[in-house]
């Protein structure tokens, strides 16, 4: 799926118009850090990653909420790991 590009929360340009260009990482990126309800036309998308941040969450119940939170806008996640506190998701729609 192609949008506008968006990096660190500065929207993208090439030669004096929005960059556009496949947005799926960038959908999924959204997904995790907004809290539910962020999103007012589907108000169940969203993880809030921010929660579980130096809480005593397990990974099997952070990979859930991950799973869910992405469920709710259409992906279907074909893997979710963990490796020195980077979370990689991999996720089609």
């Amino acid at each position: 799926m192609n949008d506008i590009l968006v990096l660190n929360g500065e929207i993208q340009f090439s030669n004096g118009d929005f960059k556009i260009s496949d947005s799926g990482n960038q959908e999924i990126d959204h997904i995790l850090q907004a809290n539910k309800g962020v999103f007012k036309q589907s108000p169940l998308v969203g993880v809030g990653m921010t929660q579980f941040l130096n809480g005593n969450t397990s990974r099997n119940e952070i990979k859930k909420a991950i799973d869910i939170g992405l469920q709710f806008d259409g992906f279907t996640i074909e893997e979710i790991t963990f490796d020195n506190g980077i979370i990689d998701v991999i996720a089609t729609k």
